[in-house]
C-alpha cells in the first residue's frame, strides 16, 4: 500500500523544504501551486516496521540559476509568468 502526502513552502528562488524521516522508496509525484504556495505531493509507501527512512531535501530554482551538479530534477511549474524548477539536493 502507499499514500500521497502534501507539503507546502514559499514559492520563490532559494525556497525549499526538508521532509524528515521519510521512507527511502518515497517519490515526488507532482510539483504545483495550491492557494498561492509551492506544493509538493509525495507518494510514500505505507510504513512497515523495518522500512529504511531518510531526509528528503528539496530546493526551488529559477530558470537560468546555477544548480548543483548532483541535484536531481523533480518537477517544473509555471506560475504568474515565472518558471520554477524543483530539485532534490
Amino acid at each position: 500500500m502507499k499514500t500521497v502526502h502534501k507539503y507546502q513552502t514559499r514559492l520563490g528562488h532559494g525556497s525549499g523544504l526538508t521532509i524528515e524521516s521519510i521512507p527511502v522508496r518515497s517519490k515526488v509525484v507532482h510539483f504545483g501551486v495550491q492557494d498561492g504556495r509551492a506544493t509538493v505531493w509525495v507518494e510514500k509507501p505505507t510504513l512497515p516496521n523495518k522500512e529504511a527512512v531518510n531526509d528528503l531535501t528539496l530546493q526551488i530554482y529559477f530558470t537560468g540559476s546555477e544548480i548543483p551538479d548532483k541535484a536531481i530534477h523533480r518537477g517544473t511549474l509555471e506560475y504568474e509568468s515565472l518558471v520554477y524548477h524543483l530539485y532534490e539536493v
